[in-house]
């Protein structure tokens, strides 16, 4: 029987640009060494855990809303950029009118979050610890399945940090505004580096 993946829901904020390569959502989607309550145990995600699964497939990984599998992704990963911090994804809106509906909900913050489905590769990509309270899991290595736009946030922090598009009426190509929560990520993404 086929292991079903694991979702993780990230918060988001936004701000807009236009782009040559039409529109285009770029967000923090696996912040790492930070610990989240999942329900029956913590999780942290460790620098590196999607490395090679972003390598196998970097550029054809859906992006979907509210993990909706059975319905058309509502976009693609374009670009994967692995820091320290996180893994940052840039993904590509499809023109269709579903699509843009989306990104609109991601631009006016009504989908609050970013939320990656995986699959953790067993026996050696996770690493159980049993301490006083919950069970722990740190994941080494899982295979990135998908992303997706939700509301409901697991890890603090993370999300969408800029959302790009082209050939929007009255908008100026070279406006960049940024929202109140993208100071606030900076500063959380600047607060790990000082663990």
């Amino acid at each position: 029987m086929p292991q079903p993946s694991e979702v993780r829901a990230f918060p988001l904020s936004a701000q807009f640009r236009a782009s040559v390569e039409g529109r285009h959502m770029v967000g923090l989607v696996a912040p790492y060494n930070v610990t989240a309550d999942v329900g029956p145990f913590t999780e942290t995600l460790k620098p590196g855990v999607f490395k090679k699964s972003i390598a196998q497939a970097a550029r054809s990984l859906p992006l979907h809303v509210l993990h909706k599998h059975d319905e058309v992704p509502v976009g693609v990963a374009v670009s994967w950029d692995d820091t320290p911090e996180g893994l940052y994804g840039d993904f590509r809106f499809d023109t269709r009118a579903d699509a843009q509906e989306a990104a609109r909900l991601a631009e006016e913050g009504l989908l609050g979050a970013l939320s990656v489905g995986f699959l953790p590769l067993e026996p050696h990509g996770s690493k159980w610890s049993r301490g006083g309270g919950k069970p722990h899991v740190d994941r080494i290595e899982a295979r990135l399945l998908e992303s997706s736009l939700c509301s409901v946030p697991v890890y603090e922090g993370a999300g969408v940090l800029a959302m790009r598009s082209i050939g929007v009426p009255g908008v100026d190509s070279s406006l960049i505004v940024p929202t109140p929560r993208l100071d606030e990520t900076r500063a959380w993404l600047e607060s790990l580096k000082k663990r």
